[in-house]
């Protein structure tokens, strides 16, 4: 297996099709008109990553300096609060947020979020700290051939000293929710805040589901149920006073290594 740590890795095994549709995207982006993204009024954006490999630390910096140029970053909890008391006018925020507990949060992420003071929740999928299973690549890349290390406990722990961060459930075991039975939901759901909570001896409030897949009818109601305060998707867009609506979060996905003109095209929407 190849353990992955750059990005220029894990492309190669990318296939002819995926790596022309992202040139044909690359193209499309940086002749698109952005300006709109300037003009808007008050919005939170939730932008989110999965990592941020070694290849990739220059260009995550230089998003984080331009989101900083535009608005203010601002904790998930304070997020909520904005969304349930209304935005005002010119009110921007961004809100940031990491999936999967990859190691490379602690190796790369969190310095450079201390440095712009910017909250983050990381949601983990707990099965995966401490490396505990080995089928990390098939699981996130598809590829058995691959690997990537995830954070420790204590890594984790390490991390939630600094008040600006927190950690989020992403379920036990990483599976699509839709295809689970709702007591095995439930288990995804309740068993993975036990553990972040015993673990870290703080209290997990928020939620996202593997992939962004979950039923709306069963498992809002099980989010809810065990009382915590938000649901984040993987539908893009961003939060305003007509989407305010907590357990439905939109996060617009970001590429660490992604060229500014990325982050206009779909800041904008």
């Amino acid at each position: 297996m190849e353990n992955i740590n750059t990005y220029k890795q894990l492309k190669k095994y990318e296939s002819k099709y995926s790596n022309i549709r992202n040139i044909i995207k690359s193209i499309f982006i940086k002749n698109s008109n952005s300006e709109k993204f300037f003009h808007q009024s008050e919005y939170i954006i939730f932008p989110f990553w999965h990592h941020v490999f070694d290849d990739e630390i220059e260009s995550f910096t230089s998003q984080i300096k331009f989101m900083k140029n535009y608005g203010d970053f601002i904790s998930y909890d304070d997020a909520i609060n904005l969304l349930k008391m209304g935005l005002k006018t010119n009110d921007k925020y961004f809100c940031l947020s990491f999936d999967d507990g990859f190691k490379n949060i602690y190796e790369n992420v969190t310095d450079i979020l201390l440095k712009f003071n910017a909250p983050c929740v990381f949601f983990i999928p707990t099965s995966f700290i401490d490396n505990r299973r080995d089928d990390s690549g098939q699981v996130f890349f598809n590829n058995n051939k691959l690997k990537i290390n995830f954070l420790n406990w204590k890594d984790c722990k390490q991390i939630s000293t600094n008040q600006i961060f927190e950690f989020g459930s992403h379920s036990v075991n990483h599976k699509i929710f839709t295809k689970l039975s709702h007591d095995e939901c439930y288990f995804e759901i309740e068993e993975s805040k036990k553990i972040i909570e015993t673990n870290l001896d703080i209290k997990c409030k928020h939620f996202a589901p593997p992939v962004g897949i979950f039923s709306q009818e069963r498992d809002l109601d099980l989010v809810k149920k065990l009382k915590y305060k938000s649901l984040s998707t993987t539908v893009r867009g961003k939060m305003e006073n007509k989407f305010s609506d907590e357990y439905l979060i939109k996060r617009h996905h970001l590429l660490a290594g992604w060229e500014i003109s990325y982050l206009k095209y779909f800041f904008k929407k």
